[in-house]
């Protein structure tokens, strides 16, 4: 049965990008004293070799992971706002020891234009905090927006006494969804308005 709800879930921005699930690498990090420690580290520098270091045992990564891993950082519930995409080029066998393995891992453009805007509920099974794409695809879109920065919002309207702040919203076609449209259009027999 088609939803015509027009909901957004994982599945559907897999589609857009034209990357097969099992491509794919979902990993939803949280914030600790021994690893991630403030968001800050999340979003910068210290991420990669956080991320392509990884332990043997009882590890959530595949032993042959796919291409693209798609990091996730935990928000607020089972929520979590995608941060960046890296490429996987393999295990670096030289750096192997007992109990950690290394990636190769690269920045990739992947949901580039997503970065710190998507934000997703992860299924409740939290405790997996990595999940191959096929695994992933049920996670829904909750909203994608820029991320609050504890400033007052601009006043864009005035709506009857209701103020309401100014966002930028996505572009869908700058996303690669020139055809997401079309699909939804077609499922749910709207047609497109111009302004």
């Amino acid at each position: 049965m088609n939803d015509i709800s027009g909901g957004l879930s994982l599945a559907d921005l897999f589609q857009a990008t034209g990357l097969a699930p099992q491509e794919l690498l979902v990993i939803r990090h949280t914030l600790k004293p021994d690893g991630l420690r403030t968001r800050a580290d999340a979003i910068g520098p210290n991420l990669l070799p956080y991320v392509r270091e990884r332990g043997i045992q009882n590890s959530r990564i595949p032993a042959t992971p796919p291409r693209f891993w798609l990091n996730f950082l935990a928000t607020t519930g089972l929520r979590a706002r995608f941060i960046i995409a890296h490429e996987n080029h393999g295990e670096v066998l030289a750096e192997r020891t007992e109990d950690r393995r290394f990636f190769d891992l690269q920045p990739a453009p992947v949901f580039a234009a997503l970065s710190d805007r998507l934000v997703i509920e992860w299924t409740k099974d939290a405790v997996n905090w990595a999940k191959t794409g096929d695994r992933a695809t049920s996670m829904t879109v909750v909203e994608i927006s820029d991320p609050h920065t504890g400033r007052t919002p601009r006043v864009s309207h005035n709506h009857g006494g209701r103020r309401a702040s100014r966002f930028r919203p996505v572009r869908l076609t700058s996303l690669g969804f020139r055809d997401r449209w079309d699909m939804r259009q077609r499922r749910t027999g709207t047609t497109r308005h111009s302004h």
